[in-house]
């Protein structure tokens, strides 16, 4: 019987039958690593950045920033831009970010309050030399920082 609106009756069977070549003659595209986004994402490095500031900097009501030569790890990254990597804030005291780049990368940074007047300075208020990182990829994960800031230049007690 046939049906106007949809021409002759078919059986379920009869459809499935007739899609089943058109399914097998265009398969879905395959992954392969060569040209997966995920895997190229994991053949590089991940890494947390935790950072613990000095008591007081969450009541400056500013950001804490990564800066440095990002570059080296990703070219999507700032390169020694001070406001340019923003922080995510845990508490008054913690900041995190997780970034991913290249395995294998020399990256050397500062913490920074998103401008070059507020950088990272030493308990003693003296200059802080660059950190330096070399990334790798890890099968536990990221690679995690720890890492400390003692004060900030222009803000007490390295305000002097």
């Amino acid at each position: 019987m046939a049906d106007q609106k949809h021409g002759p009756a078919i059986s379920r069977e009869h459809r499935q039958a007739q899609k089943a070549p058109e399914a097998q003659e265009t398969p879905e595209a395959s992954i392969t690593p060569e040209t997966s986004p995920r895997t190229i994402r994991t053949k590089g490095a991940t890494v947390t950045f935790n950072v613990s500031v000095p008591e007081g900097t969450g009541q400056l009501q500013r950001d804490v920033y990564l800066a440095g030569s990002l570059r080296e790890f990703s070219p999507n990254l700032p390169d020694w831009d001070p406001s340019g990597l923003r922080m995510q804030k845990i508490d008054d005291s913690h900041w995190t970010i997780t970034i991913m780049g290249q395995e294998n990368a020399v990256v050397e940074y500062k913490y920074t309050l998103g401008d070059w007047k507020h950088i990272e300075k030493s308990a003693g208020c003296d200059d802080v030399p660059n950190r330096r990182l070399v990334t790798e990829t890890l099968s536990t994960g990221p690679q995690t920082i720890q890492d400390t800031v003692e004060g900030w230049q222009n803000m007490a007690p390295c305000d002097t």
